[in-house]
Parts: C-alpha cells; sequence; structure tokens
C-alpha cells in the first residue's frame, strides 16, 4: 500500500495558517481538509471567514499548500437539489469533499449531476464521496456520468465519527480510494497495515479529524500531526 495523500481535517481558528504551510514544505503529500458548514462556520472544527482569508494569502504564497474542502450539512443538501453556493476561499481548493454522514440525501433530479459537472468541468476540482453505506449508489451513478478519474470514494464507516472499523471496506477498482475512521498517532501505524490487508499494494490516502485535536477537542493539535507523520515514517 502506498499513502499517496495523508489529510488531517479541522484546522480552524486556533492554528495559524502559517504553520500548515511549513508542514506541507516538509511534507509535500500532506493536505489540509478544510471543513464548511453554513450553520458552524467560525465555531471548533469549522474555521470564521476571516481565518479562511489569512489560509488564502498563505495558499498564494505557499503554492506546496494542499487543501481540501470539505462540505457539511447545507451545503451539501444545496447541491443534492441542483444548487450551489462557493464556500469562502473556494478558488484555492485542489479537492471538494461532500460529507453526507450517514443521512439519506435526495439526488433523484439532473441538478445534482449538473453541480458537480460545474464542479468538476468549470472549477477543475475533483470530487469526494463519502461512502457511508446509504448514498454510495449516488457514487456509482456519479462516476459513470462524469468519469472515473473525477469522482473518489472516502471510506469512513463512523460517518465521521471518529470510531475505527471491525473491518476496513474492500477498496473501488480502478480509482485512488480514501480512509478514515478513529486514526490517530496512537495507532496510524498498526491500522494502516490493516488496511494495507485489504487493499494490497494500490495507492490510498487516510484522513484524521478527530484525534488530531487535543484532549477536550477544543483546538487542532499541530503535535499530534507531527505525531502522525513521524510514525510512518513521512
Amino acid at each position: 500500500m502506498n499513502i499517496k495523500i495523508m489529510t488531517f481535517t479541522g484546522a480552524d481558528d486556533t492554528v495559524d495558517p502559517r504553520w500548515l504551510a511549513a508542514l506541507s514544505t516538509l511534507h509535500p503529500d500532506v493536505e489540509w481538509g478544510i471543513l464548511f458548514s453554513k450553520a458552524h462556520q467560525g465555531s471548533a472544527r469549522y474555521p470564521s471567514a476571516v481565518w479562511i482569508d489569512k489560509l488564502e494569502a498563505v495558499k498564494m504564497a505557499n503554492p506546496k499548500l494542499h487543501l481540501s474542502a470539505h462540505l457539511c450539512g447545507a451545503y451539501v443538501r444545496d447541491i443534492c437539489r441542483g444548487e450551489f453556493t462557493e464556500p469562502p476561499g473556494w478558488d484555492m481548493f485542489d479537492r471538494v469533499q461532500l460529507n453526507f454522514h450517514g443521512i439519506k440525501h435526495d439526488t433523484v433530479g439532473a441538478g445534482f449531476i449538473d453541480v458537480l459537472g460545474k464542479i468538476v468541468a468549470s472549477h477543475g476540482k475533483k470530487v469526494i464521496f463519502q461512502m457511508d453505506g446509504v448514498n454510495d449508489v449516488v457514487f456509482e451513478k456519479s462516476r459513470v456520468v462524469l468519469g472515473p478519474g473525477n469522482i473518489f470514494p472516502f471510506f469512513d464507516c463512523s460517518h465521521g465519527a471518529g470510531i475505527v472499523p471491525d473491518v476496513w471496506p474492500d477498496p473501488v477498482d480502478g480509482v485512488l480510494c480514501g480512509y478514515a475512521g478513529g486514526l490517530g498517532p496512537d495507532n496510524l501505524a498498526s491500522e494502516c497495515a490493516r488496511i494495507a490487508e485489504v487493499v494490497g499494494e494500490r495507492d490510498v490516502w487516510v484522513d484524521m479529524e478527530t484525534k488530531v485535536r487535543t484532549r477536550d477537542g477544543s483546538a487542532f493539535d499541530l503535535r499530534k500531526v507531527e505525531m502522525c507523520l513521524l510514525s510512518m515514517g513521512m
């Protein structure tokens, strides 16, 4: 197994964006997942618009800073209805993740695919689908229409709750797959060994959120990020 991308999600106002850029310079395979929620922006895990502006300025000066926009709540519901409002700093993100969180979404209309097509074609972004066992059929439909090189599956059986699964899901053939669920500095190496048993020699990415925060969850913890990187020899 080759970890092509290591994503750390949830950077917020508790961390200086310049530190993210510094780590990205040392570790070019790192990606920072930035959470967006219309209801929670400016709270823990969901950075404020002011912080996003700072991140955007840092990104302009540091092209090796890789970012993904992780859309939650109303952002995802709007896309499923065929509507979309760009979150702050939209242009600086290479990938966009739809966090379904195990909630059934109505994507029957053509508008959903139309919006995804615009995100891919007009904005040049790759789209990540949170594979939750509830909306997986949406991934297959979108993959057929938009092409396998633009749509990527992301397996998080805990729906963002940070729980390690009993069994890691089988990958989708022919496409880069992502894995998450309770990963952190205490178990990243051992769980990646378990993931490798499932994926074999494939390229994957892994994503961490809950376990790279302080014990009380109030702040993004760069010390834990560095511990993850060291545990994997990166």
